[in-house]
């Protein structure tokens, strides 16, 4: 009989303090600290969501931007390859300084000149023809 009154007092004081931990962690304050807890992880969440978004902006940004750069790079690389070749060098001057060889005649082309004169319309707007009319 002592044995099992032994381990019949073991498993009420277990029961006892199981129902005294349960009451504790029932209680409002606790209740309250957990709310408080949760509430506190999830705004940290929310944050870590809100900088992923914007380095997710930031990273298509300079994305963009970087073949942007290398687009204008091969532009710029097949621009010195022609400029290293004689007639490229030969282009460029003439079209930046209008170098002509020895021997070579410019012409220009000049577009027909017209007699018409441009159309002048007469839609001036109401403050222009109040002020006409003072100024007349």
């Amino acid at each position: 009989m002592g044995i099992l009154s032994i381990y019949y007092n073991t498993l009420v004081r277990d029961l006892q303090e199981k129902k005294r931990w349960k009451k504790y962690m029932q209680s409002p304050i606790m209740i309250g600290v957990l709310l408080i807890i949760v509430v506190l992880l999830i705004n940290s969440d929310y944050n870590i969501y809100k900088t992923n978004q914007i380095t997710k902006m930031n990273r298509e940004e300079s994305e963009k931007k970087l073949a942007l750069l290398q687009d204008n790079r091969d532009r710029l690389i097949a621009e010195l390859e022609r400029l290293k070749t004689e007639r490229g060098v030969e282009e460029e001057l003439r079209n930046k300084f209008q170098i002509t060889k020895l021997g070579e005649e410019v012409l220009v082309v000049v577009d027909e000149v017209s007699d018409k004169k441009p159309e002048v319309s007469d839609n001036k707007s109401y403050w222009d023809s109040f002020l006409d009319f003072f100024t007349k």
